[in-house]
């Protein structure tokens, strides 16, 4: 089953681009930051200010595992539990899915 979720994301720390609140279904606004991105911009690392949550999310379907465990690296050294992330198997957006 697929879900979707809309949600506007709106920059907290205009100097460090960093610092992100993103409200969810008009009510729910959570905070997140950005702690690791690829200077090529080919993948960034967002947490939660608890270290509870976190993502890694990459602008292609696969990210090499040297490139991933050099980001869970950085992110165990920041605080995050690691052994929480999993890598989820991407699909291709069918043409009548996506939006202009």
């Amino acid at each position: 089953m697929k879900r979707k979720a809309s949600a506007l994301a709106s920059i907290k720390d205009k100097e460090s681009n960093a610092t992100w609140s993103v409200r969810f279904f008009k009510v729910i606004s959570v905070q997140y930051l950005i702690v690791d991105l690829d200077p090529g911009y080919q993948w960034v690392a967002v947490g939660h200010p608890s270290r509870r949550y976190g993502w890694i999310m990459a602008r292609k379907k696969t990210l090499a595992d040297s490139t991933y465990s050099e980001i869970l690296g950085r992110l165990g050294k920041q605080g995050y539990d690691t052994s929480k992330f999993a890598k989820v198997p991407q699909q291709t957006a069918s043409a009548s899915s996506q939006t202009p």
